[in-house]
C-alpha cells in the first residue's frame, strides 16, 4: 500500500480501530499505526464495537487506493446491523490520505 512493492497489512482491532503495518524486505512487519482521515482515527462508530473489516480497492477509478470498510454496528443487542463506509484517497499512491465519504447504500 505504501508503493514499495512489498505486501503491507491493514487489520481491524476488536475495539473498532484500523491499523496499518508496513512490511520490511525481510518479511517482518513494522509496528502498526492507526489509520486516520485528515481529522480523526478511523473507528467503528457504534457504541459497542464488534470489529471492523477493511478492503482496499480503486473505488472511483482515479488510480489511487481507496478503502471500503464494513463493521458491525449496534447500539443495543436488539439493534444490530452491518454497515459499509467508503473512504476515498485524497493523497497519493505512496502516502494515502483518506476522506470519509459516508455509508454505501444498496440501491441508493
Amino acid at each position: 500500500m505504501n508503493g514499495d512493492g512489498l505486501d503491507d497489512l491493514i487489520a481491524g482491532e476488536y475495539n473498532g480501530y484500523l491499523n496499518f503495518f508496513t512490511r520490511n524486505a525481510n518479511g517482518t512487519l513494522n509496528t502498526g499505526t492507526r489509520l486516520r482521515t485528515q481529522d480523526v482515527e478511523i473507528k467503528n462508530p457504534a457504541r459497542w464495537e464488534k470489529g471492523i473489516y477493511p478492503a482496499i480497492t480503486d473505488w472511483n477509478n482515479d488510480g489511487l487506493k481507496d478503502m471500503v470498510v464494513a463493521f458491525h454496528h449496534y447500539n443495543d443487542p436488539q439493534d444490530t446491523k452491518t454497515c459499509v463506509s467508503l473512504f476515498l484517497n485524497a493523497g497519493t499512491e505512496t502516502d494515502p490520505v483518506f476522506e470519509d465519504k459516508g455509508y454505501i447504500m444498496a440501491g441508493g
